[in-house]
């Protein structure tokens, strides 16, 4: 072997170092170390037979040494920083991954039970309009009612007693006076006699008296409970 052919040999070899390096892999370089020492060990063989000069041998054993204990530990420490990175990011994606769903899942529970709340406030809103329509349709059925009542009983008191005067009751009476003779009869005795004739309507007028007040009661408690329910209403 001569010089021409170490010559292609250390350029073969660069070249598979440089693809190693490049593909940041530990195989292709343990397949460069594998033919270098390949080729040392016919290097040697040929330096013993004095076919190749000792300076060529010992060349490519220091190019081996150097893959062997520079560009090798390297490479694999270039890999390994490479696969630690690949996994921590990996780790990371995973971990943002998780956090990403844990926020998605918590927004959605987050969501659903605010809607569920304004469905709820919602269906009791539409109870409670409902509630309040029943309560006025019958709040008002009441009130007409009550208005009939009032107007009633105080209609009849005032009809009984226009004004709520002294001379609430007229009284026709078939002869408007009274006659007596004081030549025969004192004052005291005529004073008596008008008294007897008129005493038997007494009795009436104390009767619608009492139907009167009655009837004034009535109307007021009506006027009061009419009130109530309208202010109710």
């Amino acid at each position: 072997m001569g010089l021409r052919t170490a010559a292609i040999f250390l350029a073969s070899g660069a070249a598979s170092l440089l693809s190693s390096t490049s593909d940041a892999s530990s195989q292709p370089t343990r397949e460069v170390l594998k033919t270098l020492q390949a080729e040392v060990e016919l290097l040697q063989k040929h330096s013993e037979s004095s076919r190749i000069t000792p300076g060529v041998a010992q060349t490519v054993q220091r190019l081996h040494d150097i893959v062997a204990s520079v560009i090798e530990p390297a490479i694999q420490e270039s890999h390994a920083t490479d696969q630690l990175l690949v996994k921590v990011s990996v780790g990371e994606i995973v971990a943002c991954n998780a956090q990403l769903e844990a926020f998605r899942d918590s927004a959605n529970a987050s969501a659903f039970a605010h809607l569920g709340m304004l469905h709820s406030d919602w269906a009791q809103a539409v109870d409670q309009a409902e509630t309040k329509k029943d309560n006025y349709a019958r709040c008002a059925a009441e009130l007409e009612k009550l208005e009939q009542a009032n107007a009633t009983l105080c209609c009849a008191k005032e009809t009984m007693c226009p004004g709520g005067g002294m001379d609430c009751d007229m009284v026709k009476l078939d002869q408007p006076w009274l006659g007596c003779d004081y030549q025969t009869h004192s004052g005291a005795e005529c004073f008596e006699a008008a008294r007897a004739s008129i005493a038997p309507l007494q009795p009436y007028f104390i009767t619608q008296y009492g139907k009167y007040e009655r009837l004034q009661e009535k109307c007021s408690e009506a006027t009061q409970r009419l009130k109530g329910k309208r202010a109710e209403c």
